[in-house]
């Protein structure tokens, strides 16, 4: 008797899949470390923290967790420690294994074939990839001329069907920030959920978080990949009203590992340390700019 299985669609599936541009494999056997002076910047990871301070801490916190154990009661301590960091409540946050697990997440959460998401180009490529293999349609709004957040433009592609807005600040490749004003324009004349990744706040001047969780439609996503570091470690946070917090804590998969939220949380409290050279790298890049207008005048 002839068989009637038919792999088509695993297939058609695992060839999406192939395509997505998204490992990091495609690094293998490339030159990963920073030597001399050279600052590696195609990743954008973090060579002004020290390594060997890293270390120091992570040994702590291997010291203090026992590893057979769930021990949820470290991860109600650390969201009480990211809301103060931020300064909202913990019952705000929810942890995650880096700021790309949580937009997939959101996507694979909120998404469903047919519907629509608004991206802002130029923006975070990994936006429209993740939303592309939920069956979802992209619709791109580009910034404007001076390189501002199109507020109009963005409500006027907005549909019944639109169900997320992604918005970066800073944004990533262009460095400039958007401000709450923009974000609350959003939220308020659409009904989709207005995503806020902020992977370089602490690079920046503005942060949203603070009035985001008076919201019920905008979630802030935010990552230590950046300015702590830690590429390596895969840790990110969502910041959110209490309400949306509470449903997706229930069913955000268990990532954060005992040890990982012990080291973020002694991280925090010595993130005096962090923010100096926070400082330092946003010093550096001034005067980067100023030299490139010097060139210019040339």
């Amino acid at each position: 008797m002839a068989s009637r299985r038919s792999l088509k669609w695993l297939k058609n599936k695992v060839e999406a899949m192939r395509s997505f541009g998204g490992s990091l494999l495609g690094y293998v056997g490339l030159p990963l470390e920073a030597k001399g002076n050279v600052l590696k910047l195609d990743s954008n990871e973090n060579f002004f923290v020290d390594a060997d301070f890293l270390r120091r801490v992570f040994v702590e916190a291997l010291s203090d967790v026992d590893l057979r154990l769930y021990s949820p009661g470290v991860m109600a301590e650390l969201k009480e420690a990211l809301g103060r960091y931020i300064g909202v409540s913990g019952d705000c946050v929810c942890v995650g294994s880096g700021a790309e697990h949580l937009i997939d997440f959101i996507v694979q959460s909120f998404l469903s074939v047919g519907d629509e998401v608004v991206t802002v180009v130029p923006g975070f490529f990994m936006y429209g990839k993740r939303v592309s293999l939920c069956g979802a349609k992209v619709v791109e709004v580009p910034l404007r001329s001076d390189l501002s957040l199109d507020v109009d433009g963005i409500l006027a592609r907005c549909t019944p069907r639109t169900r997320l807005v992604f918005v970066c600040s800073p944004n990533n490749p262009t460095g400039n920030e958007f401000g709450w004003d923009e974000v609350e324009a959003l939220a308020d004349e659409c009904s989709a959920l207005i995503v806020v990744d902020e992977a370089y706040a602490e690079f920046g001047e503005v942060s949203v978080c603070r009035k985001a969780v008076e919201k019920e439609n905008v979630v802030v996503v935010r990552t230590f990949s950046k300015a702590f570091g830690l590429a390596g470690l895969r840790f990110g946070y969502l910041v959110v009203n209490e309400w949306l917090a509470s449903g997706l804590s229930e069913v955000i998969p268990y990532t954060v590992g005992t040890v990982v939220a012990r080291f973020v949380e002694r991280l925090l409290d010595k993130r005096d340390v962090i923010e100096g050279l926070v400082r330092e790298v946003k010093k550096g890049a001034g005067k980067a700019d100023k030299g490139a207008a010097l060139n210019q005048k040339r």
